[in-house]
Parts: structure tokens; C-alpha cells; sequence
């Protein structure tokens, strides 16, 4: 049995859409050895926006593992394209999307755990996109870029992204810039042991500098990034736990926050992290509904509390003081983020090579060295790290555990810190006096006209609102050689505009 197809130069409309686009189509159906068989030997579309020119052919597609190929080039205009979405959206783009692809794929090749080895390339292009979304308060800016689908130097077939520069706006308060951004996802080489043919999922995102800011002067950046995301399926029993690995590199991270500076440079994250086993989430449920019935008025976060209090080693008195109770650690976390504590097995380490914390709070040079920690979600390890402020240092090892029922726990728990201190110099009295003036400190009405000032400054502090001068009328900002919390006086000021 064979079909033959041939649809001339044809209209198509949409309901409601004045613009009507055209297209043609020729194709054929046919049997061979028992295997149906359908190629495209045209197929053409033109609609307001869209221009598409395809080919292909498709093997034995009844059978469990159709053959596809395809060869066909795509062109988009967004502006045009946004017509056709509801006019109650909002949403409009402006820009050009032009892509091509080639080649033939078995179905079974499109698992995102196994598409290393398809074999077909393609790419999509742009010279800029703009998007906003009036619902959400959106704006959004791409420029050059490339997106591909095809082999990397071991032959094995990489989708990538590479973005020269990245701008959003979201609620007209928080922005995001980005510059050489690069994306991509792959399969690695390693196989995933109790799944044949699979491979684990790496994707990547890498860039010269991302940096987010708000309108109230809060800001985050990091320049020199590179991130790597690691999912790999573990067969555990009937279910398929999702191990996750992510390990990040940055050259530099810089943090403001009001009047507050923290950079770090050299700063490296690893995270792993997994569900807890079902097993071990079923033991805990059955034990949880025997707990219940022997403890009906107990609220179930706390029933293993009271069930096993009676073996736990007495509290000091001055933990049952009401008085010294006010003074308890108290840690609030929403129900989302506590129970991927509770549910999660998570460990790590953060590393950063040196850093520095500015604030006229504490107005010292504060630096840092050799950070070196390890975490998992009831522990914190401090293994070294040296602080220098002003003439003091203080180098700090230690051990913080207890974590997961302080965090997840309605009740809280005890936290244990094991903590060793060691000083060569500890300069009393410049602690003190920085104490002080941090005290004294108040922060300008503007943090437009403060960060102007720093930027002007070298050395200067800042203190109080400055006092009217004698005619009633206030002074121009400036600035003087002092220390934080000193007003500073009309005839001391050096006007900013000048050098």
C-alpha cells in the first residue's frame, strides 16, 4: 500500500486573527517489508512572522523504535508572532530567531539522559530579543545569541547557549546584568549503575560577571563564575532517587547592603545532596504512628522528643531559668525550606581564599584568609580561618552540630559548639574604640548621595545628618578627613564636585 499527498499553495487562517498565512505540502506513505514508511518531501509555511521549509522521513513508525530524519530551516519575528497571543496578555517581544537542523535520531535517543549520541545538529540564532510582560512586571533583554545542538570534540552531542549580554527588570526593583553568559548540557561518559544505556545529566553555566540590584541599594555580584550541575537516577529499591552534585567557582564575590561591603575572592562551593531513602522515611512513619497513639496530644514534630526525653542527659539549670529561656536561639525557617532539610540527606564544603568586610558600624580594616569549611544539614565544620581587623587577629577552627532539629524542629533543640580561638595580637583598645563609633554611627537619608561620597572619598568617614549653615539653607554634600560618628561642621566641608 502506498500514499501519494501533494497539497498545492494553500490558505490558512485563525479565528479572530485577521493575517492569514499560506503553505503547501507533499508527501508520500507507503509499506515496506512490513514497516510503514512516511516522508516529507516538502513542506512549506509562511504565516505573519514565521517562515518554515522542512523535509524528512520517518522509519517503521509503528514499530517500537521509529528511524526520524529531518532537514529544514526555520525564521522567526517575535514582534509578529506576539499577535497571535490573547490581547488580555500584554506580553510583546521585538526581535529574530533563525535556525536550522539536519540529520536522523531513533526515539529512543530523545532521553535527556541519553541524547549524547543523536545523530543530528542543530542551531538558532539571534541578534537581540527584548521581552516584557506587563503581569509580572517584566523586562528582559538577550542579546547576541547562539544556541546549538552538535558534537564537542569527543564526538559526543552537547546543546549549548552563549549570550553576550543578559538585562531584566522584574517589579521595577530588582535588576539583573549579565555579560558572556554560556549554558550547556551533556551527558557524561559514566554509566548509571541499574539503568543500562543511561548516562548522568551535567549541565554548566558560566560568565565574566552576573550581578543582581534593588532599589534599596542591595547588591550581589560575582565575576568570573563557573557552575556545573550533576543529576544522576539511582535505582533504591521500587524508586529512583535523584543524587544531585553541584560545585561552584568564582573569582571574586561582592555583596552591598546598605552601607555595609563584603567581597571574597577565590571562592569555591561543592554541594551533594539526595532524598532520604524510602525505606528509611516508611520506618519513620510506622514509628511515628505508634508514637501518636501512645502520645495522642503531643503535635507529631515533637513526639520523638517526648518519647526519648527520659534517656536524655539533664539540662543544666540555667537551661530552665525563664529568664535565661528569652535568651534562646530561636531560628524560623519557612515549611518548604525545612523540609528539604528534614528530607534530604545534604553535605558540602566552602572555600574562599581571602575577603574583606567594610562598616561604619565597626570602622576597621577587616579582612579574612584561608576559609575552609564543611557542612551537611546538622553540622557545621570550621577547619581554619584567619581574621585580621585592624592590629588584632584571630585565627578559628570548630564544630557546630545540632543543626537539623534547631532548624526543623517546632521545639528547637540544643546546639553544641566546640570552638578554639587563637590570637597573636588582640589590640583592646582599638576594638573598643571602633565599638563606639560603630555605635555613634547614623547612616545618611540617601544612599544615592552616600555612595556619591564614597566614591569621592579616600580615608573619609561619614557621621551624622549635616547641620544647617548660618543662612538656614543646608550645605553642599563633601567631605573631611574624620572618623565615624563625628559631625561634621559646615567650614569643614570640601565640596564633592571638585576633584
Amino acid at each position: 500500500m502506498s500514499v501519494h499527498l501533494t497539497v498545492p499553495e494553500s490558505h490558512i487562517g485563525w479565528k479572530g486573527i485577521d493575517e492569514t498565512g499560506r503553505f503547501d505540502l507533499e508527501a508520500t506513505a507507503s509499506t515496506r517489508d512490513g514497516k510503514l514508511v512516511a516522508e516529507v518531501q516538502d513542506l512549506c509555511m509562511h504565516v505573519q512572522g514565521a517562515n518554515v521549509q522542512l523535509k524528512g522521513s520517518a522509519d517503521d513508525i509503528l514499530g517500537g523504535d521509529p528511524l526520524v530524519s529531518m532537514d529544514g530551516d526555520v525564521h522567526f519575528r517575535l514582534d509578529s508572532l506576539t499577535r497571535f497571543l490573547p490581547e488580555d496578555s500584554g506580553i510583546s517581544a521585538r526581535g529574530n530567531l533563525d535556525g536550522n537542523v539536519k540529520g536522523e535520531f531513533k526515539v529512543s535517543e530523545l532521553d535527556i539522559y541519553n541524547f549524547s549520541d543523536i545523530g543530528i545538529e542543530a542551531a538558532l540564532k539571534s541578534n537581540g530579543i527584548r521581552i516584557y510582560d506587563p503581569k509580572d512586571t517584566l523586562t528582559a533583554f538577550l542579546g547576541k545569541t547562539a544556541i546549538n545542538l552538535k558534537p564537542d570534540a569527543k564526538g559526543k552531542n552537547v546543546v549549548s547557549a552563549a549570550i553576550d549580554s543578559i538585562f531584566a527588570e522584574y517589579g521595577k526593583s530588582t535588576f539583573i546584568r549579565g555579560k558572556k553568559v554560556a549554558l550547556s548540557a551533556s551527558n557524561s561518559t559514566e554509566k548509571i549503575k541499574g539503568l543500562p544505556g543511561r548516562h548522568p545529566l551535567v549541565c554548566k553555566l558560566e560568565a565574566s560577571s552576573v550581578n543582581m540590584m534593588d532599589l534599596d541599594s542591595c547588591f550581589v555580584g560575582v565575576s568570573g563564575t563557573s557552575n556545573t550541575l550533576k543529576f544522576t537516577p539511582t535505582p533504591k529499591g521500587k524508586e529512583t532517587v535523584p543524587y544531585l552534585n553541584l560545585s561552584s567557582s568564582n573569582q571574586s564575590l561582592t555583596i552591598r547592603e546598605s552601607v555595609n561591603r563584603y567581597s571574597a575572592a577565590g571562592v569555591a562551593l561543592n554541594v551533594a545532596a539526595h532524598p532520604v531513602a524510602a525505606d528509611n522515611k516508611a520506618r519513620r512513619k510506622h514509628l511515628l504512628d505508634s508514637l501518636q497513639k501512645v502520645y495522642p496530644g503531643v503535635p507529631r514534630d515533637s513526639l520523638f522528643f517526648k518519647a526519648f526525653s527520659q534517656n536524655r542527659r539533664a539540662m543544666p539549670d540555667y537551661l530552665t531559668e525563664k529568664d535565661f529561656r528569652k535568651k534562646d536561639i530561636q531560628i524560623s525557617l519557612g515549611e518548604s525550606v525545612a523540609k528539604y532539610i528534614q528530607d534530604w540527606d545534604i553535605s558540602g564544603n566552602l572555600k574562599a581564599s581571602s575577603g574583606k568586610v567594610i562598616t561604619p558600624y565597626y570602622p576597621l580594616e577587616n579582612t579574612f584568609t584561608s576559609l575552609n569549611s564543611k557542612f551537611t544539614n546538622n553540622s557545621l565544620t570550621l577547619s581554619g580561618i584567619t581574621i585580621n581587623s585592624g592590629q588584632s587577629d584571630i585565627s578559628a577552627n570548630g564544630t557546630l552540630t545540632g543543626l537539623k532539629r534547631a532548624l526543623t524542629s517546632k521545639r528547637g533543640g540544643l546546639l553544641n559548639l566546640n570552638l578554639n580561638l587563637n590570637s597573636s595580637v588582640v589590640d583592646v583598645n582599638e576594638i573598643l574604640l571602633a565599638v563606639n563609633a560603630g555605635k555613634q554611627f547614623v547612616p545618611p537619608g540617601e544612599n544615592v548621595a552616600l555612595t556619591r561620597c564614597q566614591e569621592r572619598c579616600s580615608g573619609g568617614h561619614f557621621g551624622q545628618e549635616h547641620p544647617p549653615s548660618p543662612s538656614g539653607q543646608p550645605e553642599r554634600q563633601g567631605r573631611r578627613p574624620g572618623q565615624y560618628g563625628q559631625v561634621v561642621k559646615p567650614g569643614d566641608f570640601v565640596p564633592v564636585d571638585q576633584p
